[in-house]
C-alpha cells in the first residue's frame, strides 16, 4: 500500500477485503485514517482474486487502472513513467513493465536471464497498467471456478486475451514491480514444477496436472475467456 501512496499521478487506493482471516482491513483502516485516497470495501464472501479485482475496477473513477497483490510492491517511477506514454498513444490500450521476483530468504530467485522470466512477466497482471475503459470493454478478470483452483491462470487469461484482442499490447522492460514469492505461492509452484530446456521457450514443465492438460478444466477455461473477451469487445 505504501509503495501505491508514493506513486506519481496516483488518484486512490481501493483495497478490497476478500475475507481476509489477517488483520490486513485493520492495517489498511490505520493507513486510510491518515491517506485520504484510501478506500475499503470488503466482500461478503470470499470470491477469489478476479472477483476482488473485478469489484475494485468497478469501484475506481481514475481513467487508469493498475492492479497490486497483498505483499507487492510498486517501484519508483512506475506511474510517472507509464502514464504520459499511455496519454501519448491513444493506440495503446495498456502497458505492461518489467518485474523483480524476490524470496524473503533466497533474494532473486528469477532473474532476467532465466528463461522463465519472461513467461512470468508476461503472465501476471498486475504489472499491466490499463485504460479503465478498456478493461471494462473486456469484461474484466476471468471468474470460471477452474482459476480458483490450485494453479490460478486468471492472470495468464487476462493477459493472453489482452495482447491477443487489445494490440499493440505496450511493453517497458525496466522493472516497475516487484513480487514476493512464499511457499505455495503460484510463482512458487511454477518455479517447482519447471526445468531449464532446450526448447523454444527455453523450459519445460516436470508434470502437469489433469486441468492444465489441452483436454483439461483449466484449458478450457482459458479458451472460453479469450472467446468471451472477444465477443465483449464485438459488441
Amino acid at each position: 500500500m505504501c509503495s501505491a501512496l508514493d506513486q506519481m499521478h496516483l488518484k486512490e487506493v481501493i483495497v478490497v477485503d476478500d475475507c481476509s482471516s489477517d488483520a490486513s482491513v485493520a492495517v489498511a483502516q490505520r493507513f486510510s485514517a491518515k491517506h485520504s485516497e484510501i478506500k475499503i470495501y470488503s466482500l461478503t464472501e470470499n470470491s477469489g482474486p478476479a472477483a476482488a479485482r473485478n469489484f475494485g475496477a468497478s469501484m475506481a473513477s481514475g481513467e487508469f487502472l493498475c492492479f497490486l497483490d497483498s505483499d507487492d510492491e510498486l517501484l519508483d517511477g512506475y506511474f510517472s513513467e507509464v502514464v504520459p506514454l499511455l496519454d501519448a498513444n491513444p493506440k495503446f490500450h495498456a502497458f505492461k513493465v518489467g518485474m523483480e521476483f524476490f524470496d524473503s530468504v533466497r533474494g532473486y530467485v528469477l532473474p532476467a536471464h532465466d528463461p522463465r522470466y519472461s513467461a512470468a512477466v508476461f503472465s501476471s497482471a498486475c504489472n499491466v497498467l490499463i485504460r479503465r475503459d478498456s478493461f471494462n470493454k473486456m469484461g474484466g478478470f476471468p471468474v470460471d471456478m477452474a482459476f480458483r483452483a490450485a494453479n490460478g491462470g486468471e492472470d495468464h487469461a487476462f493477459c493472453e486475451a489482452l495482447a491477443k484482442h487489445l494490440p499493440p499490447l505496450g511493453k517497458i522492460e525496466k522493472p516497475y514491480y516487484r513480487c514476493w514469492s512464499y511457499e505455495g505461492s503460484h510463482l512458487h509452484r511454477f518455479l517447482s514444477n519447471t526445468r531449464l530446456a532446450e526448447n523454444t521457450e527455453g523450459f519445460q514443465f516436470v508434470s502437469l496436472t489433469l486441468d492444465q492438460r489441452p483436454d483439461g478444466d483449466l484449458s478450457r477455461a482459458l479458451r472460453n475467456y479469450s472467446n468471451k473477451v472477444r465477443k465483449n469487445l464485438e459488441a
